[in-house]
C-alpha cells in the first residue's frame, strides 16, 4: 500500500480548540492531502484536487460549526507535489485579478468551467467564512511584459474569498524556492501584492519561503500595516533553527503582527508544523507531529490588536510606487494600497511620531558609528572552541561545562553571550554555544548574523548543530546575548525544548525590541532545552 493511501485511511480530523479573548476566532488547518499519482494527465489531476477539495470542505464545516471567521490551508493542499512545468497546468486555473472588478466564481458562469475557483467561492458562501488558499494559477503572456518560452505564466498562488464567495486577494509566491524554480515564475510588483480588509482587520498574504526574505512582509506590515498575515507553507522543518513551529512563532514576536501559519502533514519528508500566533504573545496554538498521519485542525480566539507598526519611510516609498503607476496599472492594484494615497497630513504626522519611537527614539543607544549593535567583543575563546556545520552553515562553537557559567563566542563581526545555570548533577549533555557570520548558500542565498545554544548530537566530541529533537536537560536560567551585529538586521528571537515544543514567551522567558537578548524568567525553562537562538537576517546583504 503507497503512502497515499495510509494518509487517507488515517484521515481522521483531530481538533484543537483554545479559548482565549473575546474577539475573532481564526483557524488553521494542517492536513494529510492527496499526493499527485505517478502518471500524471489532466484526469489524474482532477481526481487528486476533487479528493483534497473535499477534504477541505468537511474541515471548513467544523471550523463554521466553531464559529470561526476565517480559515487558512497550506501550500499544495489542492495540488500535491510533483508537478514538472509541462504537468503544472493540468492543476492549474487562471486566477483573475480580483481588484480590477468584483468576482464571485461561485454564481459566475464565466467560471463554470474551474474546479477549484468555484468550489472554494461556493464553500465561503455555504459556510459563511473567509477561505484562504493555495493554488496553481496559469496566465497568458502579456505583451508588455517578458515571456517564459513555453508561451506562458505559472504561478504559486494564495487567494482569498471572503464570505460571501467573492475572490478579494490573489498572490503569486515572490521566493519560488529551490527546484521549485524549474516550474514557477515569481510574482513581482505591488499589484501582485495580497492584501484585504474585513470587520477584524488587514490580512495579507504570502508563501512558505518568503517568510525568510524582506518581502512582502516589510510593505505589508510596515508600509500598509496589516494587523493579520496568512501564512500557507509546505515547510520541511530543520532543526535547530528552522522548524516550523519555532520560525513561525519567531516571526510573529519579530514583526508583532498576527500569523495565521498552515504547513502541509506529510512527516516523511519532516513536513508538520502549523500555528496561530499573536504577535508579541506568541503561540496561541500549534500542532507539531511527527509520527501519527492525521489532519489537524487548530481553532482559537485571537486578540484583536490593531497594527502600530506603521514606519513613513516604508509607507512613503509604496506611495512613491503608486503615483509613479498609470491609471490602468494602478486598477490592479489592491484597493488597501490605492488607499495609502488619500493619507492625510494628520496620519503623516502620527506616521511620524511612530517612526521616532520605533525605529530611532530609545533605540539609537545601540548603535555606534560603524553601523553596529553594542559592538564589543568579549573573548573567552580558547583551545576549547571548535567549528561544526549547523542547517548547513560552518559556525564556531564554544562547549559549556558545569552547572552554571559564562561563555562568549565571535565569529565574523558578531559575538554571542551567555550565562546559563542547569540543575547539578554528576554529568551532562552536551551543549554548546554557536556564532555565525555569513552568507548562507545552501537551497537558497540569505545573509545571516546568528547565535545559537543547541543541544550536541552526541555527549563526547564536537558534533553539534545536527537536528535532534530530544533533551533531557533543565536549563534554570538563559541569559542570551548578540552584539556586533549590524543596525539592519532583523533579530528573531527562538527558544524550542524537547520533542519540538515552544517554550512560553512571558511565563518562561522573555525578549524585547530589538530581541537582541532572551532570558528566562522565574523558575526558567519548563521542559529540556533544544535551543535557544537569536537568527539575524541581514536582507540587504542577501545578494552579495
Amino acid at each position: 500500500m503507497d503512502l497515499s493511501c495510509v494518509c487517507w485511511m488515517l484521515f481522521l480530523c483531530a481538533i484543537s480548540v483554545v479559548k482565549a479573548g473575546d474577539t475573532f476566532i481564526a483557524a488553521v488547518v494542517e492536513p494529510v492531502t492527496s499526493e499527485v499519482l505517478s502518471s500524471i494527465n489532466k484526469e489524474s489531476a482532477l481526481k487528486v484536487i476533487n479528493k483534497n477539495l473535499n477534504h477541505f470542505e468537511e474541515l471548513i464545516q467544523i471550523a463554521s460549526q466553531q464559529k470561526a471567521k476565517i480559515i487558512v490551508f497550506p501550500e499544495y493542499g489542492i495540488t500535491g507535489f510533483g508537478q514538472t512545468r509541462n504537468t503544472a497546468p493540468y492543476f492549474g486555473e487562471k486566477v483573475p485579478n480580483p481588484y480590477m472588478s468584483s468576482v464571485i466564481p461561485c454564481t459566475n458562469v464565466q467560471f463554470n468551467d474551474t474546479t477549484i475557483l468555484k468550489k472554494l467561492s461556493c464553500l465561503a458562501i455555504k459556510n459563511n467564512i473567509i477561505i484562504v488558499a493555495n493554488v496553481i494559477s496559469v496566465e497568458p503572456c502579456q505583451v508588455d511584459i517578458p515571456c517564459p518560452p513555453d508561451g506562458q505564466f505559472i504561478y504559486n498562488t494564495d487567494v482569498a474569498f471572503a464570505s460571501n464567495g467573492q475572490l478579494v486577494a490573489r498572490y503569486h509566491k515572490m521566493k519560488v524556492y529551490a527546484d521549485e524554480k524549474e516550474i514557477f515564475d515569481s510574482g513581482f510588483g505591488l499589484d501582485n501584492y495580497g492584501v484585504f480588509k474585513t470587520d477584524f482587520g488587514t490580512i495579507g498574504l504570502f508563501t512558505c519561503f518568503d517568510i525568510l526574505f524582506p518581502y512582502p512582509a516589510i510593505d505589508l506590515v510596515y508600509g500598509v500595516g496589516v494587523d493579520i498575515m496568512a501564512f500557507p507553507t509546505a515547510w520541511m522543518n530543520e532543526l535547530p533553527l528552522l522548524s516550523a513551529v519555532e520560525y513561525q512563532e519567531a516571526w510573529a514576536i519579530h514583526y508583532n503582527t498576527t500569523l495565521l501559519a498552515s504547513n502541509q502533514h506529510l512527516p516523511i519528508v519532516k513536513m508538520t508544523g502549523s500555528g496561530i500566533y499573536n504577535g508579541q504573545i506568541g503561540a496561541l496554538t500549534y500542532h507539531y507531529d511527527m509520527v501519527t498521519y492525521r489532519s489537524k485542525l487548530l481553532i482559537v480566539d485571537v486578540l484583536n490588536h490593531r497594527s502600530t507598526n506603521i514606519v513613513p519611510e516604508v509607507r512613503n516609498k509604496i506611495i512613491s510606487e503608486l503615483k509613479a503607476m498609470d491609471k490602468h496599472s494602478l486598477e490592479r492594484v489592491s484597493p488597501v494600497l490605492r488607499a495609502l494615497l488619500d493619507e492625510d497630513n494628520q496620519q503623516q504626522q502620527e506616521d511620524n511620531q511612530q517612526q521616532q519611537m520605533y525605529m530611532n527614539g530609545d533605540h539609537n543607544k545601540f548603535l555606534q558609528n560603524d553601523g553596529t549593535k553594542n559592538n564589543q567583543k568579549t573573548t573567552h575563546q580558547d583551545n576549547t572552541t571548535f567549528q561544526g556545520i549547523l542547517n548547513d552553515d560552518m559556525y564556531t562553537f564554544q562547549p559549556l561545562t558545569g552547572a552554571s557559567g559564562q561563555i562568549s563566542i565571535c565569529n565574523g563581526t558578531i559575538c554571542c553571550h551567555l550565562n546559563f545555570t542547569r540543575k547539578e548533577k554528576s554529568s551532562y549533555e552536551l551543549y554548546a554555544l554557536g556564532a555565525f557570520d555569513g552568507l548562507h548558500t545552501h537551497n537558497g542565498q540569505y545573509y545571516l548574523q546568528t547565535c545559537s545554544l543547541v543541544r550536541c548530537q552526541v555527549n563526547e566530541g564536537t558534533k553539534c548543530g545536527g537536528e535532534i529533537e530530544t533533551a533531557t536537560e533543565i536549563f534554570q536560567n538563559i541569559s542570551l546575548r548578540i552584539t556586533g551585529y549590524n543596525s539592519k538586521v532583523h533579530l528573531f528571537p527562538e527558544i524550542v525544548t524537547n520533542k519540538v515544543n515552544l517554550a512560553v514567551i512571558g511565563k518562561e522567558w522573555i525578549s524585547e525590541f530589538p530581541y537582541d537578548h532572551i532570558r528566562t524568567v522565574e523558575n526558567g525553562i519548563e521542559n529540556p532545552l533544544l535551543a535557544a537562538n537569536i537568527y539575524g537576517r541581514w536582507y540587504e546583504k542577501d545578494s552579495i
